[in-house]
């Protein structure tokens, strides 16, 4: 089985880097190769993934709900096999959308008609908009594809855009330098897991026992597991501005892993919740639903 992360993305896929760090899949009795990439310049991250399960470089990846309700539309040979929810300090319930100190911008009712970095088709985007939506009509929302969380910190710091929607740990390093936070968000959807069509239960059921126990280590973490996030980290501050630099390495002994809710089934209701509100976006899904979408034996893989 192989499993491929972002390198610009690796919160997303840390429970994984640490189940593999960890030797927890092998425990699991699955044989996973993880390995990371770097996406090409001006390839969105929705055609990556999907690049990425075609050619059979990974197995599984994960996304915000809609993204993946969409995506898989569009991908038969593909399927949701699971789902994490938001909680209390969870990595999903981190996105915040920020504005320079110096901005002027003070409420989020001034954020009408202003360019907000996000990266279309992720959990950016649509948590961006349904938060918004509680200040703003959606035809005063302005959401400006920039790309990955650390491109939509750069392009805040250096005025491009007048705010960006961050996530951990974008978010301590922009309190670090002075960002205000402007809108946090509300969000109450799952995380969803997509996987192709060809894992066989056995497979998928080790796999999420692994990567639950990883969550465990990562909920009460050891001081080996901070570190392995806060390197990850600096690796990506690497190719930024020194003053960024700087002040990555000023929280970099800081910064705490955000949380995990287990991976568990993903419930109908739950779907149904996402399908209207992404038609409420003015998205068109024909001929979608809960059966065509999810895995047949979904129950099964955490039975």
């Amino acid at each position: 089985m192989r499993f491929a992360y972002n390198e610009y993305a690796y919160q997303w896929s840390f429970p994984e880097i640490v189940a593999a760090r960890f030797n927890l899949f092998e425990q699991a009795d699955l044989d996973v190769d993880v390995s990371s990439f770097v996406p090409e310049k001006g390839v969105r991250k929705n055609a990556a993934y999907a690049s990425l399960l075609k050619s059979g470089r990974s197995d599984l990846y994960h996304a915000g709900e809609w993204a993946c309700i969409i995506r898989v539309s569009q991908d038969s040979t593909s399927c949701i096999v699971a789902a994490s929810t938001p909680g209390f300090k969870t990595l999903n319930s981190t996105f915040s959308i920020y504005v320079r100190k110096d901005s002027g911008i003070d409420r989020p009712e001034h954020l009408a008609d202003r360019k907000i970095a996000v990266e279309e088709d992720t959990g950016s985007y649509f948590t961006a908009m349904q938060d918004l939506r509680r200040f703003l009509h959606k035809s005063q929302i302005r959401l400006v594809q920039v790309g990955s969380p650390h491109l939509r910190f750069l392009s805040l710091f250096r005025g491009e855009v007048d705010a960006a929607s961050l996530i951990h740990p974008w978010t301590d390093l922009a309190k670090e330098m002075g960002f205000v936070e402007l809108v946090r968000t509300d969000r109450k959807n799952p995380t969803l897991a997509v996987s192709n069509r060809e894992l066989q239960l056995y497979e998928l059921r080790s796999f999420f026992h692994a990567v639950n126990q990883a969550i465990k280590m990562i909920n009460q973490p050891t001081d080996e597991v901070r570190t392995l996030y806060s390197q990850l980290f600096l690796k990506v501050c690497s190719e930024l501005p020194a003053e960024i630099r700087a002040a990555a390495d000023v929280i970099s002994n800081d910064i705490e892993p955000p949380k995990w809710e287990f991976w568990q089934s993903y419930r109908i209701e739950q779907f149904e919740s996402a399908i209207s509100l992404l038609r409420d976006f003015s998205f068109e899904l024909p001929n979608v639903s809960f059966g065509n979408l999810i895995h047949p034996r979904i129950k099964d893989i955490f039975s």
